[in-house]
């Protein structure tokens, strides 16, 4: 009796495992007539979506880019306002620290994105950065556009003194 059910037990299981599998990748395409609804830029890709002559139509839902506007609103509310940096290869700790003091004056913490010379994803299909880029839009709804640009000023000229300190 006992080796007529462990059979059928590893083929259940088996059989779950498998079905489990294909109704996650299921979720995140849907068709509609002719035209492949996708939620994420991995399964674009997997679809074969930034190949050159893909004869596909695709209809593109960013979700992180919405979850990221919900997520800032509720980041604020909790913590308080956050101002993204981009640095890059000329960016010196010296310049990220003096920043990271000027911004603290007005009650706003900061962090670093990474900068590419090589360039980033197409921000027509997916977004990029789309958290980043909307904390620092509500920084600069909050404090004001002036604000943000003396920033920008205070960094290009502790830059310039960070790299002859050095």
């Amino acid at each position: 009796m006992q080796r007529s059910i462990l059979p059928l037990f590893i083929l259940s299981l088996l059989f779950v495992m498998v079905s489990c599998g294909k109704s996650k990748e299921k979720d995140l395409v849907i068709k509609e007539n002719d035209t492949i609804v996708v939620y994420n830029v991995m399964m674009y890709a997997k679809l074969g979506g930034y190949m050159d002559g893909n004869k596909k139509i695709f209809k593109i839902i960013d979700t992180a880019c919405i979850n990221a506007d919900c997520r800032v609103q509720n980041e604020i509310k909790k913590y308080g306002y956050k101002y993204f940096l981009g640095v890059g290869l000329g960016t010196t700790e010296c310049e990220i620290e003096y920043l990271k003091k000027a911004f603290l004056k007005k009650g706003i913490r900061t962090d670093v994105y990474g900068v590419s010379c090589l360039g980033t994803p197409p921000e027509d299909k997916f977004g990029y950065l789309c958290y980043e880029k909307a904390m620092n839009a509500a920084v600069e709804e909050k404090y004001g556009i002036t604000f943000i640009d003396s920033m920008e000023k205070v960094r290009m000229h502790v830059h310039g003194i960070c790299r002859t300190k050095y």
